[in-house]
C-alpha cells in the first residue's frame, strides 16, 4: 500500500477525499495533517515531524499557506484556552495566527505574542520567514 501524505492549511483539509476519487483509494493511504488557520512553518515542520516519526511516505502534497502567517511550536503541555487555531502533535501544540488580521487578534494572550511578530509599519514582516520555510523543505 501506497502512502500519500497531504499537509496545508484550511484548504488542504479536502483534498484527501478529492484525490481519492481521482486516484483511488485502494491501493493508497491518504494521511491528511492540514489544519485551519495554519501556515509554511507548520506545513513545512509537520512534514519533517512525520517523516522523523512515520518515515517516508511515497507521495507528498504540500499547500502552501498565505505567506503572511505566523506559527508558534509550544510544548504540547501548552493550551491556549478558548482559542481554536491549535493543532497538537506528539512533540508540539501548534498555534496559528490565522495571517496579519487572524484570529488572533481577538485571543488577549495571543496578542501579546503576536503583536511582536508582525511589523505594523511594514507589509513585509513574517514573509521573508515564510518563504524561508518553503525552500528549506524544496
Amino acid at each position: 500500500m501506497k502512502k500519500c501524505l497531504l499537509i496545508g492549511c484550511s484548504n488542504g483539509i479536502p483534498l484527501h477525499k478529492q484525490f481519492s476519487k481521482f486516484f483511488g483509494s485502494e491501493d493508497v493511504e491518504w494521511i491528511n495533517l492540514s489544519a485551519s488557520g495554519f501556515g509554511n512553518r507548520y506545513i513545512t515542520s509537520r512534514l519533517f515531524e512525520y517523516v522523523d516519526e512515520s518515515g517516508i511516505p511515497d507521495y507528498v502534497y504540500l499547500q502552501y499557506s498565505g505567506l503572511s502567517r505566523i506559527d508558534l511550536p509550544f510544548d504540547p503541555k501548552v493550551t491556549i484556552p478558548d482559542y481554536g487555531g491549535q493543532s497538537k502533535t506528539n512533540r508540539r501544540n501548534w498555534v496559528a495566527s490565522g495571517g496579519r488580521n487572524g484570529s488572533w487578534l481577538a485571543c488577549d494572550m495571543l496578542k501579546k505574542l503576536f503583536a511582536y511578530m508582525y511589523d505594523i509599519t511594514s507589509e513585509k514582516g513574517p514573509y521573508d520567514l515564510s518563504l524561508h520555510e518553503i525552500f528549506l523543505t524544496i
